[in-house]
């Protein structure tokens, strides 16, 4: 009959990788995983591949992230035509007069002057 583990002598508690890469992050903060992988040899001497590194990586931070999301209500589909709504200026979002308004600057005055205008309104 096969012996199990803990008749082999191999009872040792292996650590978590992913707990690994978690900590080197906390320590070292969004580094790439080659530095990740060299401080878990130096103070684990545990081998974690660059590959399962970055995909912990990028799960640990996707996790953090989206424990910031915040739910904003939506506006309204009438108030969201209008340029001078300050949710949608606060959000970042371009009406499609806001569009034209810029196309017909363009027009009028030219792409270079109105990227000089730009720059100098927004100093």
């Amino acid at each position: 009959m096969a012996k199990s583990k803990s008749e082999m002598g191999t009872d040792e508690k292996k650590p978590n990788k992913r707990r690994l890469v978690a900590s080197a992050l906390e320590t070292l903060g969004d580094v790439g995983p080659r530095v990740i992988q060299q401080h878990i040899m130096e103070s684990s001497s545990v081998d974690i591949s660059l590959q399962m590194i970055s995909s912990y990586k990028s799960q640990i931070l996707k996790g953090k992230k989206a424990g910031k999301r915040t739910n904003t209500p939506r506006t309204s589909s009438s108030n969201s035509n209008t340029s001078s709504n300050p949710v949608s200026a606060a959000r970042g979002t371009v009406d499609m007069a806001d569009l034209l308004a810029v196309k017909a600057l363009v027009d009028r005055m030219g792409a270079n002057q109105l990227e000089s205008l730009i720059h100098a309104l927004a100093k």
